[in-house]
């Protein structure tokens, strides 16, 4: 592994926060501008929508209120995504007596003695030459405790270790970004088009503007798409409706994206995993040594959406995850 240069942080320097920096101000902008781009669009040209501002009754009221009103809300979501606190690790979060690990990996957590463990697998894989070809009573209670103790090993708590890039202790399911050069705490990827890390404190809130966006993207393509006046002539068609056929197209577009997305976080929510984890299942250290089917951090799906939604405090993910490895030694020991 070719061995990465690190800049000295002190501790007591004051970090920047991400949010102000000017490529993601950028993405915000752009954000901004396509939706308002379309949104005028369909309002300047004859559609549903813009018949629907024009009359007084009651259902164009209505019509117009809900679609603005959603509009709305999805600024408000994109917007509380982007500059929120993702959930940043701070120095002291963890009163850990620990040691700088100047060689950073992607998973910065360690369990048990890494030196015993290290031995342990060593003296596992050294070939010891048979005398005899069957192994006796004694071989064989030997090689069933050297299992044990392994296993017993790989159950200790874990205990997490300062982050080689910023310094900071990680807790359980943190990881640092590098687009934020912050550690997140229960990480789950950088969204480039929100500009912002998706993590423990705002991942609600990315999930609900995924819905919300959704939402409201197919309720524009069905507007968009009546606005088109249709032809035998397909030529005479995109001549006269060249605009609203590009803003179709864009449409369709972020509709598959963000259902996409939806669909994906859905199915996490559900299971109680990030998509770090659900990628990355066999290289994080606290869950390689399990199956890709057993997730320490799965309290039933139920459990899972009301933490998710309705829990806003910053979880100890360390102790639900020793309590998950008890579980599963437990289960293969039976």
């Amino acid at each position: 592994m070719a061995k990465v240069k690190y800049k000295k942080l002190g501790r007591s320097k004051k970090k920047l926060c991400p949010a102000i920096n000017w490529p993601f101000m950028v993405m915000r902008l752009i954000h901004v501008a396509i939706t308002t781009a379309i949104v005028i669009i369909i309002t300047l040209k004859n559609s549903e929508l813009s018949n629907a501002m024009k009359m007084v009754d009651t259902s164009s009221v209505l019509y117009t209120g809900f679609y603005f009103g959603l509009l709305s809300v999805s600024f408000a979501l994109y917007f509380i995504t982007s500059f929120i606190d993702p959930g940043y690790v701070q120095d002291g979060d963890d009163n850990c007596n620990l040691t700088y690990n100047q060689h950073a990996d992607e998973e910065n957590y360690s369990y048990g003695t890494f030196c015993d463990i290290i031995k342990l697998i060593d003296s596992s894989l050294t070939t010891q030459p048979q005398q005899d070809p069957v192994p006796s009573e004694n071989e064989e209670y030997k090689a069933n405790d050297q299992q044990h103790t392994t296993r017993n090993k790989i159950s200790k708590p874990i205990v997490p270790r300062r982050c080689g890039f910023c310094r900071t202790i990680q807790p359980i399911r943190a990881k640092h970004c590098a687009d934020c050069k912050r550690c997140i705490r229960r990480w789950d990827h950088h969204c480039p088009w929100v500009a912002n890390c998706i993590g423990e404190r705002n991942h609600r809130f990315f999930w609900a503007f995924l819905l919300v966006e959704s939402t409201l993207i197919i309720w524009t393509i069905r507007i968009t798409w009546t606005s088109i006046m249709w032809k035998g002539n397909l030529s005479s068609t995109f001549g006269s409706h060249i605009i609203n056929i590009f803003a179709l197209v864009v449409l369709v577009f972020f509709m598959i994206i963000s259902a996409s997305l939806l669909c994906c976080h859905t199915v996490l929510i559900f299971s109680g995993k990030t998509t770090w984890e659900f990628v990355s299942h066999s290289r994080i250290t606290y869950l390689k040594h399990l199956q890709e089917d057993q997730n320490p951090f799965d309290e039933g799906m139920l459990a899972n959406v009301f933490n998710f939604l309705c829990r806003f405090k910053v979880r100890d993910w360390g102790a639900l995850l020793n309590k998950g490895m008890q579980s599963a030694n437990v289960n293969s020991n039976v």
